[in-house]
């Protein structure tokens, strides 16, 4: 975000000083929007300040204020696809779908065959469930020919999402066969390679988007977060390693060092950590039940439970209690999980994991059976 801002403002501060230096529409100049190069006619300082701010907004969460400020880009002498895109986005967002879908026929109108037109057509489609018209709209932004990556990856990820799992290859593979090089080649071979569990590929991806583009690195960690979910801690673990200390959620890489089991790298990173938040309290607990340290692991339970955890911290807290021996108490503090959260089932295996070394085994093979009924 700082790098954006400042590059933002040079690109602002260079618009300002050719303002009254050319005629009405000015030069063709190249912009740095968004990290990426542009080349497009010149746009007013006015409708280029308030783009800025609008893009400042949307980052920040302000969605009210970034569609004020896209609205009053537009007012100046020259309208841009790309702003028309961002308003239609942030319209979406908060709720205003009609009037996001007319600022897109605008824009349609505005240049046929704009890229990010298209981009925020899937985008929004996407969000509201309707893959089939997504796929649609990601497809005709790689058929405008603009070169990015970005609807590549956008389409091929909404075909996988479909059941298309070929054609979504196929995207990739041509897109690669076409862009040895680049960010965007390692992005879609990142893309490729995670969606074929092609752990030797996946790494070198990633190593290679993590050394050219640190602004992508958010997309290693996403990969890793995938592979996790996945059921491949290895990987996940691999993709995590390539990452420098700092550029990642200490959470994730903590999941990710539970799941591949590197107690070494677990001990390192809690002896490094002070968790402030309740969800940061819960995930170092786990990680010191994996150490055998339930007392530890009971004493940020219970912190994050009196801030308000809730049904997590009582699972947490529960199988420190287990851990300890105090058998009693690791059942009532399970059996209080309501029904309907999300670790309600794992609660009740406490419960029964209680029952069964308190010496009825019978009673927990029913509450058991009750839990599959």
């Amino acid at each position: 975000m700082i790098r954006f801002a400042r590059t933002c403002s040079l690109a602002l501060l260079l618009a300002s000083s050719f303002a009254a230096c050319g005629p009405r529409g000015g030069y063709p100049i190249e912009r740095t929007i968004g990290g990426e190069r542009r080349l497009g006619v010149f746009v007013g300082p006015h409708s280029y300040e308030h783009f800025v701010r609008g893009e400042l907004a949307r980052e920040g969460g302000d969605l009210r204020a970034a569609a004020d400020h896209y609205e009053l880009a537009r007012a100046g002498a020259v309208d841009d696809p790309l702003v028309i895109a961002r308003l239609a986005e942030v319209r979406d967002q908060l709720g205003e779908r009609e009037a996001a879908e007319r600022a897109l026929d605008e824009g349609e109108r505005l240049d046929p065959r704009s890229e990010a037109i298209f981009m925020a057509r899937g985008a929004i489609a996407e969000r509201h469930g309707e893959l089939a018209e997504a796929v649609d709209a990601y497809a005709r932004a790689v058929d405008t020919g603009e070169g990015s990556e970005e609807p590549v990856i956008a389409l091929s990820r909404v075909l996988r999402e479909s059941g298309a799992g070929e054609r979504a290859d196929a995207v990739l593979e041509r897109y690669l066969a076409e862009h040895e090089g680049g960010v965007g080649a390692a992005r879609a071979r990142l893309s490729l390679a995670m969606a074929r569990g092609d752990a030797a590929t996946a790494g070198l991806a990633a190593l290679e988007l993590a050394r050219r583009s640190p602004q992508h690195r958010d997309e290693v960690s996403r990969a890793a977060e995938e592979a996790l979910g996945a059921g491949h801690p290895i990987l996940a673990y691999r993709l995590l390693a390539l990452m420098p200390e700092g550029s990642v959620p200490r959470a994730l890489r903590l999941r990710v060092l539970i799941a591949a089991d590197a107690r070494s790298e677990i001990e390192a990173l809690l002896a490094s950590w002070t968790p402030e938040r309740p969800e940061e309290m819960l995930e170092v607990a786990r990680a010191w039940l994996v150490l055998g340290e339930p007392e530890n692991a009971a004493e940020l339970a219970e912190t994050a439970l009196a801030s308000g955890s809730g049904a997590d911290a009582r699972v947490v807290l529960a199988r420190a209690r287990l851990a300890q021996g105090r058998l009693g108490d690791a059942a009532t503090i399970a059996a209080a999980v309501p029904a309907g959260a999300s670790v309600y089932e794992e609660a009740r295996a406490i419960v029964a994991d209680a029952i069964t070394q308190g010496g009825l085994p019978a009673l927990a093979d029913e509450l058991r059976a009750g839990a599959q009924d």
